[in-house]
């Protein structure tokens, strides 16, 4: 199984949207699919997805584990099922990093023909993103979602800095709201 972190170090860049594009794209190749939302404080997968209903999680309570949901034939696995996506998480960053711990290393029962795991990134360089990358210790690589402003270029520089830190080949650079197209083919900046 090949994974791939979609990340940034700020937020509202659109790894989510990125992440679920991504999965439809791998998923029309004839790939199977999983995303894991590790998102613990603002999880919007189930947003991006078109789920208008939470889906709750599976539990196999004999091999003591959370089975994925299923979409369109994606595998996907956010902790809005566990706690709703409005409710403010409070959580103090030793359980955020054990949530993490716990989704990156075995509690998720993925199918075992899974080709791509995409990770859907929470926007830090704080402990419990730190903890995700030192977890997932086989991550194939990251792709870098990133808004084209002056004022993000400084987000960007340091996700680039703290990937080659943890030794996380970049695989990919995507500037989203970039800009528009028109009908005749005009470009324009409306961001």
């Amino acid at each position: 199984m090949v994974k791939i972190i979609i990340t940034a170090l700020k937020g509202g860049t659109g790894k989510t949207s990125t992440t679920v594009g991504l999965a439809y794209a791998l998923r029309g190749k004839g790939y199977n699919v999983g995303i894991l939302d590790v998102d613990c404080t603002a999880p919007k997968l189930a947003t991006a997805l078109g789920l208008t209903k939470l889906p709750e999680w599976e539990r196999d309570a004999r091999e003591e584990v959370i089975l994925p949901f299923e979409i369109d034939g994606i595998y996907a696995l956010t902790m809005a099922s566990h706690y709703g996506e409005a409710p403010a998480v409070l959580w103090d960053e030793k359980t955020l990093i054990d949530a993490i711990r716990q989704l990156a290393t075995g509690v998720v029962k993925w199918p075992d023909s899974l080709d791509y795991l995409l990770l859907d990134s929470p926007p830090s360089s704080s402990g419990f993103m730190q903890a995700l990358f030192d977890y997932v210790s086989d991550l194939h690589g990251a792709i870098l979602v990133f808004q084209p402003t002056d004022m993000a270029a400084a987000d960007l520089l340091r996700t680039l800095d703290f990937l080659k830190f943890k030794k996380v080949p970049i695989l990919g650079l995507l500037s989203n709201m970039s800009y528009c197209v028109s009908p005749s083919g005009e470009r324009f900046w409306p961001f």
